[in-house]
């Protein structure tokens, strides 16, 4: 089972009712609660020890529907850097 870490500030308690620790969407979902926002950066190292491998930060704004798969199999054969990848 995937394992998704989320940052949560606004309407927390809302999200963390609707989706509880994950099983009845297929993941296993642990929440990083911020008290004030702390940006992408801050969200990141919030959650640091919940990330020991291979991770993609997505913005909560940014719905997609597109296949993640490719971007993470490139950034694991060729290592860029900075890794990230954008659509037109």
């Amino acid at each position: 089972m995937a394992q998704v870490g989320i940052t949560l500030h606004y309407l927390a308690e809302v999200i963390q009712e609707r989706y509880g620790e994950g099983e009845n969407v297929g993941l296993e979902l642990r929440y990083f609660l911020e008290e004030e926002p702390l940006g992408t950066a801050g969200s990141v190292k919030n959650a640091a020890d919940f990330l020991d491998q291979t991770f993609l930060v997505i913005s909560g704004d940014a719905l997609t529907d597109f296949d993640l798969r490719p971007a993470v199999k490139v950034h694991r054969e060729k290592k860029p850097w900075p890794p990230w990848c954008s659509l037109r």
